[in-house]
């Protein structure tokens, strides 16, 4: 269910990130040539925070996947 859950998370979060490149880009593209250069756009906090966390997500499934399939295995004499 978590595995699930994860990847959805991080496959709309990189989608997220995605678009709102796009949208930065255009935007940018639009104002500087209509301002021929006196109004200037940067990329601000939200297109990195959005990198960072489709990043943090990715790495928590590789996590997860890797907790699951070969890190968190016991030995059948281990006791508890």
């Amino acid at each position: 269910m978590a595995l699930g859950v994860g990847i959805l998370a991080a496959i709309l979060t990189t989608i997220v990130f995605l678009i709102d490149v796009i949208v930065v880009a255009i935007a940018r593209h639009k104002v500087n040539h209509d301002f021929d250069g006196n109004l200037i756009l940067n990329w601000g906090n939200a297109v990195w925070m959005a990198l960072g966390a489709a990043v943090a997500l990715w790495l928590a499934i590789v996590a997860i996947c890797s907790g699951m399939c070969s890190c968190g295995r016991r030995n059948r004499t281990d006791k508890f």
